[in-house]
C-alpha cells in the first residue's frame, strides 16, 4: 500500500496529492454539513418477548411482545407539524398499550383500537432529541410516516451497524500486527510505512464512523434503551 502511495506521489508531485487529499477532506465536510441541512427523522426498534420459550412464538400473530421505537433527529433543524403531519404505527394484530418512555411534553399519542394503530403527533422536535415509545401488542409493527425534503423515515438497526464497526476495527488490528511483523528492523519499528499504514487504516474507520453519524442513532441511546438484558430478550436493560 505504502510502495503504491510512493510512486503517486513520486508521479504527481508531493503537493499535489496534499491539495487533492484536502479537497476530498473538504467534499467530506460539505456533504456532511449540507445532508445534515435537511429535515430528517430516523428511527430504531428493539422487542422482547416474556413469555416467548422457543422460535415459533417469535413468529407467532398472537404472542404478546413489548416493542420499543426510539425516534430520533439526526438534522440540524427543528421538526414540527409542518415537516412532519402523519406518524402512524399500525400492528397486524391487536395494540393493547402504549406509553412514552423517554420525550418531552409535545409528543403525543392516540391509539385507534379500530385499526389496530398509534398516531403520533410531534409538535417540536429540536436537532438531536429523541423519544422512545413502548408498545404492548400483538402480530408485527409497521411504521408509516413521511418527512418533508428527505422522504420516508429511515429505519436503522445499531446491532448490525454495531458488527460492521467491529469487523474493521478487527481488520485494522490485524494490518496493524501485519505492518508490526514485518517491520526488518525490531528496534525501531515506527518507520515511515508503518506509520503510513496506520494513519491510513485509521483513516478508513473515521469514514466508516462518520457516515454511521449523518445516517444512524446514536450507539449509546440504542444501546440504553433499545438493549434486553440476556439473550433471551425477556425485559429491557432500561
Amino acid at each position: 500500500m505504502t510502495e503504491t502511495l510512493q510512486n503517486i506521489i513520486n508521479t504527481i508531485g508531493a503537493s499535489n496529492v496534499l491539495a487533492i487529499s484536502l479537497f476530498l477532506l473538504s467534499l467530506l465536510v460539505a456533504f456532511y454539513l449540507y445532508f445534515r441541512t435537511f429535515y430528517r427523522l430516523v428511527y430504531s426498534t428493539g422487542r422482547n418477548c416474556k413469555r416467548c420459550n422457543n422460535i415459533t412464538d417469535w413468529t407467532n400473530n398472537e404472542t404478546e411482545f413489548t416493542t420499543r421505537i426510539l425516534f430520533y433527529n439526526n438534522g440540524r433543524k427543528t421538526i414540527t407539524r409542518k415537516e412532519i403531519q402523519k406518524l402512524e404505527i399500525i400492528s397486524s394484530n391487536k395494540i393493547n398499550s402504549v406509553k412514552t418512555i423517554k420525550g418531552n411534553a409535545t409528543i403525543k399519542t392516540k391509539t385507534n383500537e379500530k385499526q389496530n394503530s398509534i398516531n403520533v403527533d410531534i409538535e417540536n422536535l429540536d436537532s438531536s432529541e429523541f423519544f422512545v415509545l413502548e408498545i404492548i401488542h400483538k402480530g408485527k409493527l409497521d411504521i408509516n410516516g413521511r418527512i418533508s425534503e428527505t422522504g420516508n423515515l429511515l429505519h436503522t438497526e445499531p446491532k448490525v451497524w454495531t458488527i460492521l464497526n467491529f469487523v474493521f476495527l478487527i481488520l485494522f488490528l490485524v494490518m496493524i500486527c501485519y505492518n508490526l511483523a514485518i517491520v526488518k528492523d525490531k528496534e525501531n519499528i515506527f518507520t515511515l510505512e508503518f506509520i503510513a499504514n496506520f494513519f491510513i487504516s485509521f483513516g478508513i474507520f473515521g469514514v466508516i464512523s462518520f457516515i454511521h453519524s449523518i445516517l444512524f442513532i446514536p450507539d449509546s441511546l440504542s444501546s440504553k434503551y433499545l438493549d434486553t438484558k440476556d439473550k433471551f430478550a425477556r425485559e429491557f436493560k432500561n
